[in-house]
């Protein structure tokens, strides 16, 4: 069936993507992944309260928030793929659908995890992998479930015979828990960082939107900086969480898509103003980068590195709000309540500063908010690790 969908799909046929909403849309999916993430991964979905997201979390633990030097294993110089031979037709289809939609798209190059160890701490084993090859090896995975699922939707006693229809996702099975090892897939790593800053009313956080891929879908919710993790450049030298938490930061928060596009080592970024008073905010306390878990998206199975970067200066927040004074697709909240307003306009939003006066209103959000899998994710573990760390600055003198 999947080859018919891809081709249905090539072909320009609207179906599969009304199948897709389907999926997404029935409330028996988020059961279908809380059910498969317990059974096949041995893990929980994110819950909070009543919603359900199609991720799983490994929060960090309490050592690595600011030692996260280990995070990141060796990295291999293994080949990044050796996918199952079912994988081979359908991946040709779909990277060639994708390619006529979008001519532009590029194979860059990215760091893949090879495998995720839980035995001491969290550490990354990875290796180097490209675009195309992740397209292939953890998008094609969502594309097979979601249109499965909105063409036949099972009953819970059919879960796991659906499962085994799935011809991509179950000859994954077959090889290991893809949560925890690449079962021969390139399976780009991502970093998401939520940035909690402090204005002179309090504390707030930033968030960017997300255009959907599938039709009839709304924006959803990210937090911001996040972006792939891939050298720019040198393989072993950039082999580094900072570069890329650095250059989406000056890319995504301040628009310098140019200076983030620059070849160079850790060194020469930090020549780029903006990033060398984050640096000098991080030396000197004013800000605190931490490392807050790895998230694990069910619909595509690629990893998430969440982190967390706390600026303690308003003048930060004034500084953004001057420069995005002429950008109406940049929303300062007044008042957490005005965010209900917001949710049938996030398509006119770029990014968002949000007022969080109190520990609920964090997840009053997660609940009235639609978020992309890794971004309710990374919100999520930054919002449980900033209450510790908000106490500790309050105790300090810095308000809450």
């Amino acid at each position: 069936m999947l080859k018919e969908y891809l081709l249905r799909w090539q072909k320009g046929d609207e179906s599969i993507a009304e199948l897709q909403h389907r999926a997404l849309q029935d409330n028996t999916f988020p059961k279908y992944l809380s059910w498969l993430a317990e059974r096949v991964y041995h893990r929980n979905t994110l819950n909070v309260g009543e919603k359900s997201f199609p991720a799983s979390i490994f929060p960090s633990r309490f050592n690595q928030e600011n030692n996260f030097s280990e995070l990141l294993g060796a990295l291999s110089s293994s080949e990044s793929t050796a996918l199952p031979e079912v994988f081979t037709e359908p991946g040709k289809i779909y990277l060639e659908t994708l390619q006529q939609q979008s001519p532009g798209l590029w194979n860059g190059p990215t760091y893949c995890m090879s495998s995720l160890d839980l035995q001491n701490g969290l550490q990354l084993e990875c290796k180097t992998g490209n675009y195309f090859d992740a397209l292939v090896s953890c998008d094609l995975l969502e594309f097979e479930l979601l249109t499965a699922f909105g063409d036949k939707t099972p009953h819970f006693n059919d879960y796991a015979s659906f499962t085994d229809s799935l011809q991509l996702r179950s000859a994954l099975h077959q090889r290991g828990n893809p949560l925890l090892q690449d079962c021969g897939r390139s399976a780009a790593i991502g970093i998401s960082t939520s940035v909690l800053h402090r204005s002179r009313d309090g504390w707030r956080m930033l968030l960017r939107t997300c255009a959907p891929k599938i039709a009839d879908e709304q924006h959803q919710l990210h937090v911001v900086p996040s972006g792939m993790m891939q050298p720019h450049g040198d393989v072993l030298r950039d082999y580094s969480l900072l570069p890329t938490v650095y250059r989406e930061y000056i890319e995504e928060i301040w628009l310098e898509e140019e200076a983030a596009a620059k070849e160079g080592d850790l060194e020469s970024l930090l020549q780029i103003p903006r990033l060398d008073n984050l640096n000098s905010m991080l030396s000197s306390g004013k800000a605190i980068l931490q490392f807050t878990g790895i998230a694990a998206d069910l619909l595509k199975l690629r990893p998430e590195i969440c982190m967390q970067l706390i600026l303690t200066d308003s003048q930060w927040y004034e500084e953004l709000c001057d420069e995005m004074s002429d950008r109406k697709d940049f929303y300062a909240l007044r008042d957490f309540d005005e965010i209900g307003s917001l949710k049938d306009r996030l398509a006119d939003i770029r990014m968002m500063s949000i007022p969080l006066k109190a520990a609920q209103e964090g997840f009053d959000l997660l609940q009235k908010m639609p978020f992309s899998p890794p971004g309710a994710a990374a919100f999520f573990m930054s919002w449980k690790h900033a209450q510790r760390l908000i106490s500790l600055l309050s105790f300090k003198g810095v308000r809450w």
